[in-house]
């Protein structure tokens, strides 16, 4: 509880820095994917408290750090999410005991209350069991630079590297790193980010003989913990959205919530022994509590102990490769769909193989630059960078218009261009190989590192349509277009959702299949956000190893990268 001036004038004080704050949010566009949240941050509520006409009591700097550090402290001590601790009281003097009754304790909300067109941005209430919408999760958001990938942190985490760096003896020099609350993980391979050897450091001198020494594993496992009661995971899903807490603010718990008969069995063996440590050990003080936490908090329980040869859900870290036989389906509904095309030659079907492999490749590049679930995959192909290895997207997350920077893996751009340079030889000398003298127009434009599709009409003239512009769907097929009555080729960047429905209602493939395709409640898929670490050893067994099996399966020879 801070203590402030008995005027009323503060009531309407705090009115008006919610205002301020929302115009503020409404008009940063420096960081545009920073502000889509809406919410009032700490640093933020520091900036606007300075910034109006306040009377002397909080005029003072001492005054507006001790506004933020006890907040600050509140959040840390307490545990509680950030929206439900700015919560100010109204007081008399410098003594809470001078206040009249009626005055003390008086609650000024701080929260801000998103607009209706707002909260999709925010968890579903329904999922979460959330009372109103002023219990919204407090969180920040996500930064992108070019040389590395920024991690948020858990809200009681962040909360920790504030106060670290406040009370650094560089605080003045680190007030002026950008996303200095993040976690940082270099492209080159460290693992110990300066910041987190800061916040280790800081957390030992605060460490008591009677507690034990305070790490960043037992206040991770604090947090599982609190997750497991709050919204009724279970205790690996929990572990793991410890670690992810600050993502599902965008992505409401598409990929922790597997059904259970899904799960493999393994797993469930291991979320029950898990679940007994928990139990047990609910503050996660204890060896073997620690040991567990060791495993999931680092990511490596299920390479331990699960295998993908017998298929079922394999998760590396936070990586979570598909199963073998969503896959297994999907292609042999693929299969299905080239058998249609009876009334194509063999050309045709050739051409098809070419057009499958070129999205190969363009699977390739999304599964690694994890374009996010339902939503286009808008991808301007003119803006990427494949030498700097980083490109620029617009989403709807973005509104279409602000553009986002992503930083491109460096497997994810080598398996791209070997693939192409792979399937796009092989299939012009097939052409040449068809139609003997015939020459193909503007190959330096065709032999770029993107690929090309082949369109074969009934003719059978050729055409070429390059990947530069636009973004393209897994469909290559005619259907009707949503709001129009006539029969045309779906365009690149129709809406999945109309995409999807074509497929279930047209074809009457698999819906696991279609699931898969299109991102959509599907049990087990790789979390599509740029976040992601990425492993070697997982693109290639899931795009490497599985793929060329059940390309094998259904009689195509997959090339080899």
């Amino acid at each position: 509880m801070i203590p402030l001036h008995p005027d009323m004038e503060r009531v309407h004080t705090a009115r008006a820095i919610l205002n301020r704050s929302r115009e503020i949010a409404r008009c940063r566009t420096a960081v545009p994917y920073l502000y889509d949240m809406r919410v009032l941050q700490l640093s933020t509520l520091a900036d606007l408290i300075g910034q109006l006409p306040l009377s002397a009591s909080l005029e003072s700097t001492s005054d507006i750090n001790l506004i933020q550090s006890t907040i600050t402290l509140t959040v840390l001590l307490t545990g509680q999410s950030p929206a439900s601790v700015l919560t100010m009281s109204v007081s008399s003097g410098n003594s809470p005991s001078e206040a009249p009754i009626e005055q003390q304790s008086r609650p000024i909300h701080l929260t801000y209350l998103p607009d209706s067109h707002e909260l999709q941005y925010f968890w579903p209430e329904r999922w979460l069991g959330y009372a109103g919408k002023k219990d919204l999760p407090f969180l920040n958001a996500c930064q992108h630079t070019t040389r590395d990938i920024r991690i948020p942190l858990p809200p009681p985490l962040d909360r920790l590297f504030a106060e670290c760096h406040r009370r650094s003896p560089h605080a003045a020099d680190s007030q002026r790193i950008v996303g200095r609350r993040f976690f940082n993980m270099p492209s080159d391979g460290q693992s110990v980010s300066e910041q987190e050897r800061a916040v280790d450091r800081w957390l030992n001198t605060r460490g008591s003989s009677r507690q034990g020494r305070v790490s960043l594993q037992r206040l991770s496992k604090a947090f599982c913990v609190q997750a497991t009661q709050r919204y009724g995971l279970d205790p690996v899903h929990a572990a793991y959205v410890s670690g992810q807490f600050w993502w599902h603010v965008r992505s409401p718990l598409q990929y922790t919530a597997f059904p259970a008969d899904r799960l493999h069995t393994d797993y469930r063996a291991i979320a029950r022994q898990f679940l007994t440590e928990l139990e047990a050990h609910a503050q996660a003080t204890s060896r073997p509590a620690c040991r567990w936490e060791g495993l999931f908090h680092g990511g490596h329980a299920m390479e331990k102990h699960s295998s993908g040869r017998e298929g079922g859900t394999v998760w590396y870290g936070s990586r979570c490769v598909p199963e073998q036989e969503n896959l297994q389906r999907y292609f042999q509904w693929l299969k299905k769909a080239i058998e249609c095309l009876k009334e194509y030659e063999a050309l045709e079907l050739r051409v098809w193989r070419h057009n499958y492999f070129t999205l190969l490749a363009y699977h390739a590049w999304e599964y690694g630059t994890v374009s996010r679930p339902r939503v286009i995959p808008h991808i301007n192909w003119d803006r990427v960078d494949l030498q700097g290895r980083r490109c620029l997207i617009a989403d709807k997350e973005s509104r279409y218009h602000e553009e986002r920077l992503m930083v491109i893996p460096q497997t994810v751009s080598r398996l791209f261009k070997t693939l192409l340079q792979k399937v796009n030889p092989e299939t012009l000398a097939l052409l040449t190989e068809h139609y003997g003298r015939w020459r193909i127009p503007n190959l330096s434009e065709l032999a770029n590192p993107f690929g090309f599709f082949v369109e074969v009409s009934k003719k059978g003239a050729l055409a070429f349509r390059s990947l530069s512009p636009a973004s393209i769907q897994w469909v290559l097929m005619k259907g009707r277009y949503p709001r129009d009555s006539r029969e045309i080729q779906y365009p690149p960047n129709v809406h999945r959702h109309y995409v999807r429905s074509f497929l279930f209602n047209t074809i009457q493939s698999d819906f696991e299949a279609i699931n898969y395709v299109m991102s959509h409640k599907h049990f087990g898929f790789e979390p599509y956000n740029v976040y992601a670490a990425t492993d070697t050893s997982v693109l290639h067994k899931g795009l490497n190893v599985w793929l060329e099996q059940c390309l094998k399966n259904i009689g195509i020879q997959p090339v080899a990268w």
